[in-house]
């Protein structure tokens, strides 16, 4: 699947317009990827793959594409978070690093914040 950037309906700020990664698909997919650009940082919000398409190097594509176009974007970042039942450990095989973590979030999981130099 492949993302595409997009003008994001988010205000203009200072730092210029948000842009956002967006799937060409719904967000019912079986596989997609969320996220927005602002001030050279990419946050990536949601990437979600369905338990049969787990394994298959489906998230790492997403991840690659993503951050390649944020890279295109004038991106020098990514960041994101994820709880730590979800994929903390698949996000360090991609090179990112934990700066932060909330112990005790809402779903009773920590929450890991992880980022990326691009």
């Amino acid at each position: 699947m492949a993302c595409r950037s997009t003008t994001s309906p988010a205000p203009a700020t200072t730092t210029g317009a948000a842009k956002a990664i967006r799937p060409r698909r719904h967000r019912h997919d079986p596989r997609g990827l969320l996220g927005h650009i602002w001030g050279g940082w990419h946050h990536v919000t949601d990437l979600w793959l369905d338990e049969g398409a787990r394994g298959e190097g489906l998230g790492r594509k997403l991840m690659e594409t993503a951050e390649a176009e944020a890279r295109a974007d004038g991106c020098r970042y990514v960041h994101l978070d994820s709880h730590s039942f979800r994929a903390p450990d698949f996000y360090k095989k991609l090179g990112y690093e934990e700066f932060s973590r909330l112990s005790e979030s809402p779903l009773g999981q920590d929450q890991v914040f992880l980022w990326k130099s691009l």
